[in-house]
């Protein structure tokens, strides 16, 4: 709590925060459309994918957007719905995500 507390801080009100352990993520979880990006990947890869991918649909859904699919685009960047702006980071056994509705998050 006390790592989610200072990201969000980090933020203005309207952008929504979520984290997800590495180790909480289940590659087997992962949409149909996001498999490609992590074909072949070792076992680190595909847990931080995993879990940025799981991050991101709780910062959705504290939007109160429906779950989709978020598969990686030419840049490797995450393609997010239309209207919403987000970004996806890990580190250490932890991976973060925030969206939100709108502008892009800078």
């Amino acid at each position: 709590k006390r790592i989610e507390a200072a990201l969000a801080a980090m933020f203005p009100a309207d952008v929504a925060l979520a984290l997800c352990s590495l180790a909480a993520a289940d590659a087997r979880d992962l949409w149909p459309a996001e498999r490609p990006a992590i074909a072949g990947a070792v076992p680190l890869r595909l847990a931080e994918f995993a879990a940025g991918r799981q991050a991101a649909r709780a910062a959705l859904a504290a939007l109160g957007q429906e779950p989709v699919a978020l598969p990686m685009g030419p840049d490797r960047a995450p393609l997010w719905p239309p209207g919403i702006a987000g970004s996806i980071s890990h580190t250490a056994g932890l991976a973060a995500a925030v969206a939100r509705q709108g502008a892009p998050l800078g």
